[in-house]
């Protein structure tokens, strides 16, 4: 099966003809194309802007498919193209020119990327007008009809037309530069396929919506597109990585684009506040039709309304949440009138949900074919496991055979940030992003955590940082922060963190490191660090810490401090080792 990048076509998507020609070449083509579909061009000749309807990558060439549905007609030297909504569209340009043209721009980029001597600039450079409705057969000077392919061509194996397309355009360079065309080897390849979706696959960056800024787009990791391109490969997979790694960035876009694709998608995460935010950014990408999105406990009480059922009422929380509910849960399916199970699972904090086997279990029938047969995704990082029901066993993701995926490099923090949680929390030091800031701070809070807190935030503002873009997180729980005394500090009143509102002016945010789990913030004051040598202390100043961007100052206490420095030394024997 031909690599397709997107491997969906989008809903905006009005053309049946290009989605026929996706889902042909989806089924017909072999895995050594690679093939965009909706290409952009910001390097064309002589547009500011341009697409590309198909652009096919192989070894031996780099083709475009201008693709034209529907009635077509040429009057007075200008193209009509009638389309299935009855609507006619007008262009100057023959769809054989725009192919041209738009492949000459491809060119040009490859070889301002590589050189004009090296083998990506050398291949084979071809194009093509596909008319999949009609028969065209009108002989031009302005085109070539050995790059036209029609209705016939439509009736042909695809792969067929492809390896025609190919040979033809490798003759015709010869011909032109009197030397045979390259052909890719692997490397050479793999960096020219990624150039070209470099240049377009960008994702809506989830820190941008959290801080309600301009929309933001990042650029995905290699590694990155890995993982989603298996995502279209492999119904069941594991992806684990650690803090910082992008799993969550990648939870959704793979949600998204299933979404896209027109399957239903439930998205399931522990976090209440990361659902909220998560929920807030669908609905302003317009997902909120096609995913669903809500911790594992509001999908579980939403299962229980619809059917009518209730829990006991004198259950202890324990056994509400342990086996009251999924129980409940369980019985209320065959109760549910209309309940049409969801297309894909995704699950992302995994590492959390996994220490409710009981809840977890009752998510099979939400899915459809179930754990065993369905298609979902589970992201987890095992160093977060925040949450340990004591002696209760861990969902076995094992037994239903997924695939695993490790994301190793990290993307969120700056290399001082990622190196501190690491020498703090005594967790291994991940690949580091290479964006570098400024040194973490660290001081000892000493007895009036207030005084030092307004110390810090105080040199922040000084130091050009917006209160909107400062978090405040207590290691402990939300209700015992040390900063909640006050109800100010640095003279700004304190407020509680939430994804749904909007930060005001005068005010800075603040948090628990339990409830901020799964979002980030450009700075991190990271208050209540107690210890650092039982494994919940080292747990929280891991995840505590790890939420921040760029700037992340601490406040240790004494004995913090002194585990910290015990710490360091250690990390220090590890990395010369």
């Amino acid at each position: 099966m031909a690599r397709l990048i997107p491997d969906f076509v989008s809903e905006d998507c009005r053309s049946s003809a290009e989605r026929r020609l996706f889902s042909r070449l989806k089924d017909e083509v072999g895995s050594d194309w690679t093939v965009y579909h909706s290409l952009g061009l910001a390097r064309h000749r002589y547009k500011v802007y341009a697409e590309a309807d198909f652009v096919l990558v192989h070894p031996s060439a780099v083709l475009v498919f201008e693709l034209k549905g529907g009635r077509v007609t040429r009057k007075d030297g200008a193209w009509y193209f009638t389309d299935r909504y009855g609507e006619m569209h007008r262009k100057k340009e023959s769809p054989m020119q725009q192919a041209a043209s738009a492949v000459a721009a491809i060119r040009d980029s490859v070889c301002a990327k590589f050189g004009r001597h090296s083998p990506q600039a050398r291949i084979a450079y071809g194009y093509a007008a596909f008319f999949p409705d009609i028969e065209f057969a009108q002989t031009s000077p302005e085109w070539d009809l050995r790059r036209v392919y029609d209705n016939a061509a439509w009736q042909r194996p695809l792969a067929e037309v492809l390896r025609d397309a190919v040979s033809y355009s490798r003759g015709e360079m010869q011909r032109i530069t009197n030397h045979e065309p390259a052909v890719l080897a692997g490397a050479e390849l793999e960096a020219l396929t990624e150039f070209l979706r470099g240049d377009f696959d960008r994702v809506p960056s989830l820190s941008a919506a959290i801080d309600g800024h301009r929309q933001e787009m990042i650029r995905l990791a290699k590694q990155q597109y890995a993982i989603l391109d298996q995502t279209a490969r492999n119904p069941r997979m594991v992806i684990e990585g650690a803090a910082g790694t992008g799993k969550t960035l990648i939870a959704f876009e793979s949600a998204r684009r299933h979404a896209a694709a027109g399957r239903r998608v439930l998205f399931v995460c522990f976090s209440r506040m990361l659902a909220d935010h998560l929920t807030l950014h669908a609905r302003r990408h317009g997902l909120d039709r096609n995913v669903t999105i809500g911790t594992l406990h509001s999908h579980c009480w939403a299962i229980l309304r619809a059917a009518g059922r209730e829990p006991v009422r004198e259950a202890t929380d324990a056994e509400l949440f342990r086996d009251e509910i999924p129980r409940l849960v369980a019985e209320s399916f065959p109760a549910l009138r209309g309940f049409a199970p969801w297309d894909v699972l995704v699950v992302d904090e995994g590492q959390d949900l996994a220490a409710h086997t009981p809840f977890v279990e009752v998510l099979g029938p939400m899915l459809r074919g179930g754990f065993e047969e369905g298609h979902w995704m589970w992201f987890e990082d095992p160093r977060q496991r925040i949450l340990r029901q004591g002696s209760d066993r861990f969902f076995d993701l094992e037994r239903l055979r997924p695939s695993y995926f490790t994301l190793t490099k990290n993307w969120r923090n700056t290399n001082e940030v990622a190196t501190y949680t690491s020498v703090a929390s005594g967790f291994p030091l991940p690949e580091l992003s290479g964006l570098t800031g400024p040194s973490v701070t660290s001081v000892c809070s000493g007895e009036d955590c207030a005084r030092t807190l307004d110390d810090i935030v105080l040199r922040l503002l000084g130091a050009g940082c917006q209160p909107d873009s400062i978090v405040l997180l207590t290691a402990r729980a939300e209700e015992r922060g040390s900063f909640l005394s006050s109800g100010t500090v640095a003279g700004l009143a304190l407020v509680r963190y939430d994804p749904k509102a909007a930060p005001q002016s005068g005010q800075i945010r603040y948090s628990s490191v339990f409830r901020f789990k799964g979002l980030e913030a450009k700075v991190v004051v990271l208050t209540d660090v107690d210890e650092l040598k039982s494994t919940a202390g080292r747990m929280a100043a891991y995840v505590g810490m790890s939420r921040a961007n760029s700037v992340l100052c601490v406040a240790l206490s004494s004995k913090a401090m002194q585990d910290f420095e015990d710490n360091r030394l250690s990390f220090a024997e590890s990395v010369t080792m």
